[in-house]
């Protein structure tokens, strides 16, 4: 596990970008049962509800017989320990609450009254480079209805009953509200653009897919892709309501480059993302 905390100067003035931690990179992620240097732990994102804040996870195992060197053994809900200062991480020997095939966790928002949290997955065949993603509302007591469409909504993590609302890249996305209304946030597989679509509720309909802003990829090396988008709603200027700051990786796709290490750190761009 490589998560970490890093801590910024509280007195740098709006829109600084700290540069180092007031302490050393900490690590912040505790696996109940004890750390197995065979499992990594992804945080996608969390959420506050009921007093406590929810963190959304996957969990991967070592696998060498797989393409990429991981085998994805599920995703659930952990939660921020205020005394220890860690995301606490169930066990994987406990029971996922929901299985691959539903895979939430690629998104998520605070419904506007906090009363529940609205989640997606993307496990779903979609178009090419895409995936389908399913809803969930989640209350705070961690009971999930999934949506089913027509604004019907059944108790149930069975992935073959819910809706598909929208379709996103792999792994994760960003959904957050701005400037009235609704904006999901995506790279498809292996792409090189940021795009956007728009809906008045989480259930939707959501828009058509548009293209919001082009990733910053290294020039040297034509098989290089971004992936990961996730907006950061705390940085955001509120001055600005229709911007949206955003961070995104990137990656190679084999290619040969003739850049540095430092042509693939994780990009940190403002996007005007009008109505």
């Amino acid at each position: 596990m490589n998560n970490a905390a890093l801590e910024p100067d509280p007195n740098l003035p709006f829109g600084a970008c700290p540069d180092k931690s007031i302490i050393p990179p900490t690590p912040i992620v505790t696996l109940e049962g004890g750390d197995d240097p065979s499992i990594s732990v992804q945080i996608n994102g969390g959420y506050r509800l009921g007093g406590v804040t929810r963190v959304l996870y996957r969990l991967f195992q070592t696998d060498p017989s797989s393409s990429v060197g991981v085998t994805e053994l599920g995703s659930g809900i952990g939660h921020y320990d205020p005394l220890t200062q860690h995301v606490v991480i169930p066990s994987p020997n406990e029971p996922f609450p929901w299985g691959l095939d539903l895979g939430l966790g690629d998104a998520a928002l605070l419904s506007t009254d906090a009363t529940l949290a609205y989640v997606w997955g993307c496990a779903r065949p979609g178009p090419f480079l895409e995936q389908g993603c399913e809803l969930a509302r989640i209350d705070s007591s961690d009971s999930i209805d999934l949506f089913t469409g027509g604004g019907s909504w059944i108790h149930s993590t069975d992935a073959s009953r819910g809706a598909t609302v929208f379709t996103s890249g792999t792994w994760i996305s960003s959904v957050v509200a701005a400037a009235g209304a609704l904006h999901h946030v995506y790279i498809v597989d292996y792409g090189s653009d940021l795009r956007r679509q728009t809906a008045t509720d989480a259930t939707g309909p959501w828009s058509g897919a548009s293209q919001i802003a082009a990733c910053n990829l290294p020039v040297s090396n034509p098989k290089a892709f971004c992936a990961g988008p996730v907006v950061h709603e705390e940085i955001s200027d509120p001055t600005r309501p229709g911007e949206l700051a955003i961070t995104y990786c990137v990656g190679n796709n084999g290619g040969t480059s003739a850049g540095t290490t430092d042509d693939y750190w994780p990009r940190l761009v403002w996007v005007a993302s009008p109505p």
